[in-house]
């Protein structure tokens, strides 16, 4: 489930210029993510023990079946991870 919420800036690439993006981050309750951002094309996962990955290209109902999933590493294994880099 969602237990908070905090905004994060990235950078991003785009036609060679820099693009800076806030994205919100959704704090969920998993042992193995922190949090999940998503700014209507790319998903951006915090792992707990480390790691931050960007994904790009990824539809919004993936990104909402993923919030909703009882297991959010579960779910990014097998519908995430590969599949958009």
């Amino acid at each position: 489930m969602v237990a908070s919420t905090r905004p994060q800036v990235r950078n991003r690439k785009r036609g060679g210029a820099d693009e800076w993006v806030i994205m919100r981050m959704i704090s969920v309750s998993s042992s193995a993510i922190s949090a999940i951002g998503y700014d209507g094309s790319m998903l951006r996962v915090v792992f707990r023990h480390g790691g931050t990955y960007d994904h790009p290209g990824v539809p919004e109902w993936v990104f909402r079946e993923f919030l909703k999933a009882d297991s959010h590493g579960r779910y990014y294994v097998y519908h995430i991870r590969g599949r958009y880099r």
